[in-house]
């Protein structure tokens, strides 16, 4: 199980890479800003059952912040390519930052 688990990162990281060519990476956010996004998609896989052995099935741990960022993000990408969102062209975000 730990060479799926190893096989589906490097596969993700290598495209990754293939992508970016020459381009710098970003830089990642602060680690406080991780440590939340990590702690909610670890909550995404702690209140479901279900879930969580579909990640303990593809070699990730739901209890380990990155592994369950990445499982979150396989979920959002399956979800869209089976259910996917209506895209709107002239739909713009409202700007709530000019309280």
């Amino acid at each position: 199980m730990a060479d799926l688990k190893t096989s589906i990162k490097d596969v993700i990281l290598q495209r990754l890479e293939d992508l970016a060519g020459d381009a710098p990476h970003p830089v990642p956010p602060e680690s406080y800003l991780m440590s939340s996004i990590e702690i909610s998609a670890m909550s995404v896989f702690e209140s479901n059952g279900r879930l969580t052995q579909w990640m303990v099935e593809r070699g990730l741990d739901p209890q380990k912040g990155q592994d369950a960022v990445l499982g979150l993000g396989l979920l959002v990408t399956m979800d869209d390519k089976i259910n996917p969102r209506p895209e709107y062209e002239h739909f713009e975000y409202p700007d709530d930052h000019d309280h």
